[in-house]
């Protein structure tokens, strides 16, 4: 995920919907929050650190093997049973130090495209006051949004584990039944044009929130 330029960027509108703010310039796509930029900045050369340790060892990673060096670990993983398709895309747990991150590397989606996804969404579920048939409804929203070369989009989140929340689409019961409901309502309700589905959406019981991700 490293760049570097000795060109002048062109700065992107920020993306107030989501916190984030970056570059735009030929081919390269970069969105970050405030949050983002200040761990990066504590953690010098995290992302070229990444970049070196993935493209070193992808094999290995897609193999479903940890890989380490220093302080970051790459896995795949992804929470829940659904782990999305293969071809098209590779969850990642991403641990540097004592955080963890869910990146998600696809070649099927633009970053500028999934950008606009997320701020749409955000937008609709704002006018339904963050609710919706009875439970409270968020969106994992993205600390990081980047493509270089047009060739593969990285998108970085907060990692939850299965300890945390629930895949949608593994629930059962009552209450499963109603949950999913009201997440294919949702999906109906923003006109169709979102993967707002229960295999992209986590519930929270102790909040009871819906959280809806990888849109």
């Amino acid at each position: 995920m490293a760049f570097s330029s000795k060109k002048p960027f062109k700065r992107k509108p920020p993306c107030e919907e989501l916190g984030l703010s970056g570059i735009k310039r030929g081919k390269l796509f970069l969105l970050y929050t405030t949050i983002f930029k200040e761990f990066i900045r504590e953690h010098k050369g995290i992302l070229s650190r990444f970049s070196k340790l993935f493209r070193e060892k992808e094999k290995e990673i897609r193999r479903g093997e940890p890989v380490k060096e220093g302080n970051i670990r790459i896995q795949r993983e992804a929470t829940g049973d659904y782990k999305g398709i293969a071809i098209h895309s590779l969850p990642l747990k991403v641990t540097v130090g004592r955080k963890e991150f869910f990146v998600k590397i696809t070649v099927a989606r633009k970053a500028e495209e999934i950008a606009e996804k997320f701020r749409a969404v955000e937008r609709f579920l704002k006018k339904k006051a963050y609710k919706t048939e009875g439970f409270n409804v968020r969106l994992i929203k993205p600390y990081l949004l980047l493509e270089k070369n047009s060739s593969r989009a990285y998108v970085v989140t907060d990692f939850y584990h299965e300890k945390e929340v629930i895949q949608v689409l593994g629930m059962s019961g009552k209450k499963g039944e109603r949950i999913k409901k009201a997440v294919k309502n949702m999906y109906h309700k923003a006109g169709r044009k979102f993967d707002i589905d229960t295999h992209n959406a986590f519930y929270h019981e102790k909040t009871n929130t819906i959280l809806l991700y990888d849109l």
